[in-house]
């Protein structure tokens, strides 16, 4: 969740450039004298003319306007949702849990009663504790992150106001002739750097506001986990109390045991981790098998085309188009008749098409990663999806469709310059889809060197 959000938060610096810019031509039609009183009042003056002037404020708001919709994003729709699904998560496993162990063939009443009641007790754990423990957090919760954005924008103004002391200064000390057209250029150019400063220290305390929501919740979830364990323990303590002594066991009996311990093994080994929204255990049943590029049996021995899906859905400036990924894939298999085509997309494909396309375009995402047409690499995989496209096609020398060159990951991939594997596509409505021969653009990280994004 923090991870999404420190993505999220990336506050595009040249857009808010851009917004500062026009507050600065704004300043340019000032008369010379009201300029120069309110930079020799450190960009706040009042005239009784013109009225209020305050420039340190006019630089505040692009920083504050685009760092406010990450975190509504975050606090109001993300975290909750995700917090909501957790919980409901967690009472899924505890019922499966709870009916497996009932399920099982005991033959004692004694034991069928006891294990009814420490089930039931365990589950109201769930509810009781946890759900009420997130819903005293959430009122607490809100009223902290209400002071915390006020600290916000006085950490923001005050990183502006301190940078531009000496720039208002300086502007104030003009004289003599053109000196109005050199007071606008010294804080135009003085209030870019302080805006780029401020934006710094925005993006650090964002990640620290989103660490301290986190920290909170589990802060509530670890208390009610802990009694969650002590009374699995006590179910296990009184089910081998109870359970009838025998020296001997069926064949039939050890299999069963077997099979109850295997299950048991799965359920405990299977890490619970917050992801698109949901717990990934929950997931299990329904989520679509991941193809592993060092598996032999993941694809048949015929030529495999992997499909670099997040950069054929997504265009600068556009929400991710899901129809282009079914007639890419219609094209392709046209054109690659005896090839196995698949599709593999990043973690933030499913979110972004959740967060901007339309209602038909989540349906169809939803429908492809479950008829498993197009392959989702979790959250957290290192090299994140280029990586795994890279090894898919390398393991079986197949070829990549991709306007990418994949630059850091040249060293590894010097197939990639080998003619035929990797192919570039285009889209033209009048047309249909264009899959033409490529070579990647060369990187120049030398071999050695720590790779970077290109």
């Amino acid at each position: 969740a923090i991870d999404q959000f420190d993505k999220g938060t990336a506050l595009d610096e040249e857009a808010v450039i851009r917004a500062v810019q026009t507050t600065t031509d704004g300043w340019s039609r000032t008369h010379w004298a009201t300029m120069r009183a309110t930079a020799s009042r450190g960009g706040r003056y009042t005239s009784a003319t013109s009225g209020e002037h305050d420039l340190i404020k006019q630089l505040c708001d692009p920083v504050i306007g685009h760092s406010m919709v990450p975190w509504k994003n975050f606090f109001g729709k993300d975290l909750p949702t995700q917090t909501t699904e957790a919980i409901k998560s967690l009472s899924v496993v505890m019922t499966k849990y709870s009916n497996s162990l009932m399920d099982f063939e005991i033959d004692d009443p004694e034991v069928k009663g006891v294990l009814k009641d420490l089930m039931t007790d365990l589950i109201a754990d769930v509810t009781e504790s946890v759900e009420t423990g997130l819903e005293v957090l959430k009122k607490d919760l809100e009223a902290d992150l209400n002071k915390r954005q006020q600290e916000l924008h006085r950490i923001t103004e005050e990183a502006i106001a301190a940078s531009m002391a000496s720039v208002f200064s300086r502007a104030a000390a003009e004289r003599g002739t053109g000196m109005k057209v050199r007071m606008a250029a010294t804080l135009e150019s003085g209030s870019k750097t302080a805006v780029r400063t401020a934006c710094v220290r925005v993006q650090k305390e964002l990640g620290r506001t989103a660490q301290h929501a986190m920290e909170a919740i589990l802060g509530q979830v670890t208390p009610a986990a802990t009694k969650i364990a002590q009374k699995s323990t006590r179910i296990t303590a009184t089910l081998s109390e109870l359970a009838p002594a025998k020296e001997f066991a069926s064949e039939s009996e050890i299999t069963k045991l077997l099979k109850a311990v295997e299950a048991a093994r799965r359920v405990v080994s299977s890490p619970m981790l917050l992801k698109d929204g949901a717990l990934g255990i929950e997931k299990e049943a329904t989520a679509p098998k991941q193809l592993n590029p060092n598996n032999q049996d993941a694809v048949s021995n015929q030529l495999i085309v992997v499909v670099d899906a997040s950069n054929v859905a997504r265009s600068p400036g556009a929400a991710p188009d899901v129809k282009k990924l079914v007639t890419c894939r219609e094209e392709l298999t046209r054109k690659f008749p005896d090839a196995t085509i698949v599709l593999v997309a990043d973690a933030s494909l499913s979110r972004l098409v959740e967060q901007d396309s339309d209602e038909s375009d989540k349906a169809l995402l939803k429908q492809m990663i479950s008829n498993n047409q197009l392959q989702s690499v979790p959250a957290g995989t290192p090299g994140k999806a280029d990586s795994f496209i890279l090894r898919l096609a390398s393991s079986k020398s197949g070829l990549v469709v991709s306007n990418d060159s994949y630059r850091e990951f040249q060293g590894n991939n010097p197939w990639l310059f080998e003619e035929g594997r990797l192919y570039g596509h285009t889209y033209i409505p009048a047309v249909g889809w264009q899959f033409t021969l490529r070579f990647p653009v060369r990187s120049t990280i030398r071999s050695g060197s720590v790779p970077t994004r290109q």
